[in-house]
């Protein structure tokens, strides 16, 4: 996947004709549309993530790498390229044939079980160690929480689509203490999430993550 000019012209010419939809979501929400067989993920406000001064493109880049390498080895990533522009970047996703993991699905089939909880205890380690967390949930997940809005399933797999995370160590303050408290909260609905279908969440991990240094 990749683009030429003309590609990029006329996806921020989508953007900008969709002006008002991109103002009605909410602050940490990526502005998210269709065309073709790609999806367009544009932040709301990048410097909100990552500070100012750093290069919003690059960080994203790390981050992809990061969830790669953390993640990669059982859980399909969608193809994405992260694309600089003027105003920051945006992600270029393939479209993925999946469903959004539901209360249903980790309750009656073992496997989903299996890998949900896989990613619940590597996602802890990955805040203990270095202070990321993959966001599971999404904004819809609290308004339904019958599904994981941000965990797809496949089939086989679980398929991340959505590589935001929280980060304690963001060179933006105010991200990152939003991030040690929704980071608490996002850990207590996942175990809630568990703890109802009979299947306690299980960690052998602190919560807090390591300081550098």
């Amino acid at each position: 996947m990749f683009l030429v000019m003309s590609d990029l012209e006329h996806i921020l010419a989508e953007k900008d004709r969709r002006f008002l939809d991109r103002l009605a979501r909410p602050l940490g929400e990526n502005f998210v549309f269709r065309l073709g067989r790609s999806y367009y993920k544009f932040p709301n406000y990048p410097w909100f993530f990552f500070g100012n001064g750093v290069d919003p493109a690059a960080a994203m880049r790390r981050q992809v790498r990061l969830v790669s390498r953390r993640f990669g080895r059982y859980c399909r990533l969608a193809r994405t390229v992260v694309v600089p522009y003027s105003e920051g970047y945006f992600l270029k996703q393939e479209t993925v044939e999946a469903e959004k993991i539901s209360l249903d699905m980790i309750e009656r089939d073992a496997k989903v079980r299996e890998a949900v909880s896989r990613l619940l205890s590597d996602n802890d380690q990955l805040w203990e160690q270095h202070g990321y967390y993959l966001d599971m949930i999404g904004s819809e997940g609290f308004s339904d929480p019958s599904r994981l809005h941000n965990l797809l399933w496949d089939g086989e797999r679980i398929v991340l689509f959505d590589f935001g995370m929280l980060n304690a160590r963001s060179a933006n303050p105010l991200f990152a203490a939003v991030s040690v408290a929704l980071h608490e909260l996002q850990r207590w609905y996942l175990r809630k999430y568990l703890e109802n279908i009979g299947h306690p969440m299980e960690t052998n991990v602190s919560h807090r993550p390591r300081r550098r240094g």
